[in-house]
């Protein structure tokens, strides 16, 4: 490991003229010399983890808004429809919309710019089969969707959420609640929503699902 982190450093510091480390898990950085390196936590690249049997009983949830939210959705709009897909099966333009009615939605100016964009349109492009699509549909209209990826035989991770909330303020907890009953039916254990990347907005949104834990991340420099 600490050959590793010197030969990247120095590559690093050779190609770019930088010289941390970014990202780093907290497994990497028990074999870390302190004497060699410092070492800095980095709040804002915690991985939110979340037990999924807790996130498909959210219908039942009683101290936290999501579970009203929910219970509310359902009664207003019994017939919405979930989909489950890979993503070669699915139209990339429709979901791609999605994102375009979500960054307006935020007041995000050139959407199509945004490296998560990007990402979203190479997956659809890619096809890989590990990646899944769940979207939901209210009155044959896509209003949200989640790409995810199941990765052990425990564990998930989330890679995009996103909705159109001019329809109707739940559908983030309405799509989160769906997809965690898909995978508690897998016996997936624990999802990983990945960082909140220090956007308050973002980070209280992700508090309110109350992670069971935080994967931690660090920065190394010399």
């Amino acid at each position: 490991v600490l050959d590793t982190i010197k030969t990247l450093l120095d590559f690093s510091k050779k190609n770019f003229d930088k010289i941390k480390l970014k990202l780093v898990p907290e497994k990497c950085v028990e074999r870390v010399s302190l004497d060699e390196f410092d070492v800095v936590s980095d709040e804002n690249a915690y991985d939110y983890v979340y037990e999924v049997s807790h996130l498909a009983n959210m219908h039942n949830w009683t101290q936290n808004t999501s579970g009203k939210q929910v219970r509310s959705f359902v009664r207003s709009f019994p017939n919405y429809v979930v989909k489950h897909n890979s993503v070669k099966e699915v139209k990339k333009q429709d979901y791609l919309d999605i994102f375009n009615k979500w960054a307006q939605n935020k007041n995000i100016k050139e959407s199509v710019i945004l490296n998560e964009y990007i990402a979203l349109n190479r997956i659809f492009k890619e096809g890989l089969e590990d990646l899944r699509v769940v979207s939901l549909y209210s009155e044959d209209i896509l209003v949200g969707f989640t790409v995810y990826e199941v990765i052990s035989k425990d564990y998930a991770i989330s890679h995009f959420a996103k909705t159109d909330k001019t329809y109707h303020k739940s559908i983030s907890d309405i799509i989160n609640w769906e997809e965690a009953k898909i995978l508690n039916a897998l016996d997936v254990k624990y999802f990983n929503w990945e960082q909140d990347l220090g956007i308050l907005g973002l980070r209280k949104s992700k508090q309110k699902y109350n992670p069971c834990r935080m994967l931690k991340k660090h920065i190394i420099s010399l």
